[in-house]
């Protein structure tokens, strides 16, 4: 596996961006529901960012494609970072059982 410090800077701050909009505009209550890979880190900036502002919403985070095997993950230098960000949702969902169970497999490998 390469990985480039680049694009993940890049990914980072798109993730933050979008907390910074969707923080502003979240009433206190709010179901906020996040979708695919895209925003795997969004859970957690969210979270920050409702709390800085005085806000309390459910976060529910929705993967639709499949959650790769733990030895992945472990290789993946932002592996832990990535499931910490998506362990802030108050709800996760998978397309499936398997998917479900590497998540849960590499939680428990990773963290």
């Amino acid at each position: 596996m390469i990985f480039k410090d680049g694009p993940w800077i890049a990914y980072k701050k798109v993730n933050e961006l979008i907390a910074d909009e969707v923080s502003d505009a979240a009433n206190d209550g709010d179901l906020i529901w996040v979708h695919d890979y895209h925003l795997m880190l969004l859970p957690k900036l969210l979270r920050q960012q409702l709390a800085q502002k005085g806000k309390s919403c459910a976060i529910g985070f929705s993967l639709h494609t499949p959650f790769p095997a733990p030895d992945f993950w472990r290789t993946l230098p932002v592996g832990k970072e990535i499931m910490e960000a998506m362990l802030s949702s108050d709800i996760i969902g998978f397309h499936t059982d398997e998917y479900k169970q590497n998540f849960i497999d590499s939680c428990t490998s990773v963290l």
